[in-house]
């Protein structure tokens, strides 16, 4: 009976702690939806509006109401006052519409190290790619992104919401 109760003792040691372990697989998941997002991130003297639709292997990145950059999946172009221009991966190489669209289709095998964190009393995951220079704040109950820390520009996600017909 010993060995049986040690060996239970020993199975459940054993299950656990893997039953707990997150995957960036799972954290991931939002990147399969399509979804719109409300993001604010600052310079020295201004608070800067990103709002992001997600549709299919559209992304459009609107900045502060004025500024619509869209990435069809292949080509990049820019709107503005009614006028649309393509532009070069190039031209956009430092830009936050790229810097966002590098982080928001980060791979799940990039490298990630995931820690659990709570703060103010939100549960998140805290996902670092030291290569993509990527950081990810992801609430631990809904999965979805709180911040985003990307080639050193910090956004912080006022809204984001999976669209409905998912």
């Amino acid at each position: 009976m010993k060995k049986f109760l040690a060996a239970i003792t020993l199975l459940a040691l054993l299950f656990i702690p893997s039953c707990a372990k997150v995957s960036m697989k799972d954290l991931l998941q939002f990147q399969n939806c399509d979804y719109t997002a409300k993001l604010t991130t600052s310079d020295e003297n201004e608070q800067i509006d990103v709002d992001i639709t997600k549709d299919g292997n559209t992304y459009t990145f609107t900045v502060d109401g004025k500024y619509t950059f869209v990435y069809n999946g292949e080509k990049w172009s820019i709107s503005y006052n009614g006028l649309t221009l393509p532009l070069s991966g190039e031209a956009l190489k430092k830009s936050l519409p790229q810097k966002l669209l590098d982080a928001l289709t980060s791979s799940q095998s990039d490298g990630w190290s995931i820690t659990k964190e709570n703060a103010g009393g939100i549960s998140l995951y805290v996902c670092e790619c030291a290569t993509r220079q990527v950081k990810l704040f992801i609430d631990a109950d809904t999965s979805l992104p709180l911040k985003i820390i990307c080639g050193g520009v910090e956004f912080d996600v006022v809204k984001f919401e999976i669209s409905s017909s998912q």
